[in-house]
């Protein structure tokens, strides 16, 4: 998964960035995220078809124009989903649209109006000086990277002193390396296999939707429930020390109590 994901962000040709979107797939099956797995064999298969559809703008996309620069000079081109979401996905998904249906003339009604509402959006927030985010701004270069080092800095610490080695562990299970508990199936290991099974099973019967894939992970465990007589004691010391502190407090002058009571 991790060399898949190297591979997605390193992709400069349009084919690499198909393939790995294809070899995610799988993956994002089994693990239930089942938005993106609605719409990604749909975009996968109407940019294969690109070539026949609308082979100018396959032209384009093969020849690296699939991402975005903001900003004059190289090396600082971006994805366009992440130029979207700090351009015209910003003010729809907040103010503009509070949803959009599935229907061919809704969605060419909403692609349409998008950039012409976004930038009207964007120049009154400008005139009255309410968008503040500069995208010419840059850090300066010694400030990040100061930065940068005390992150990793912390990161290794986590990593070598609060979390579970599990290569160098002799324990042979699938281990959590944050709390040491071992999985109790192969259900993550074969996560792959999983997802191409329920690909396979809904093109076989030309379904418009992937069965649900319940895989047990270590969250999925059981956590132990607490008897009634337990919880009905919690509520009770709970509500007893909310009393005392009320009868603590009610000889207080009113600025004491103001004080008291901005507290949680």
């Amino acid at each position: 998964m991790v060399i898949i994901l190297k591979r997605f962000i390193h992709a400069e040709q349009w084919e690499e960035h198909l393939a790995e979107e294809e070899n995610m797939l799988p993956y994002l099956v089994a693990a239930g995220h089942y938005k993106y797995v609605s719409c990604l064999p749909h975009y996968l298969e109407a940019l294969r078809s690109l070539p026949t559809l609308a082979p100018n703008i396959h032209r384009e996309l093969k020849d690296g124009k699939f991402t975005v620069h903001q900003t004059e000079g190289h090396f600082n081109g971006v994805w366009t989903d992440m130029a979207l979401e700090k351009t015209y996905n910003r003010d729809a998904k907040t103010k503009l649209f509070t949803g959009i249906s599935q229907l061919p003339a809704a969605i060419e009604k909403y692609l349409r109006a998008l950039p012409v509402l976004t930038a009207v959006s964007e120049q009154t927030k400008a005139m009255a000086h309410l968008d503040m985010d500069d995208t010419k701004h840059h850090e300066d270069p010694n400030s990040q990277g100061t930065k940068e080092a005390e992150s990793v800095r912390k990161l290794t610490d986590v990593i070598n002193n609060q979390m579970i080695n599990p290569v160098s562990c002799e324990e042979q299970e699938l281990m959590n390396i944050s709390t040491g508990h071992k999985s109790a199936s192969a259900d993550l290991v074969n996560a792959r296999e999983k997802g191409l099974e329920a690909l396979a099973a809904a093109r076989k019967t030309d379904s418009e939707k992937i069965a649900s894939i319940k895989l047990t992970t270590f969250a999925a465990k059981r956590k132990k429930s607490q008897s009634m007589a337990l919880k009905a004691k919690k509520v009770y010391k709970e509500e007893s020390a909310v009393v005392q502190n009320l009868y603590f407090v009610q000889d207080l002058d009113e600025d004491k109590k103001v004080e008291v009571f901005s507290h949680e």
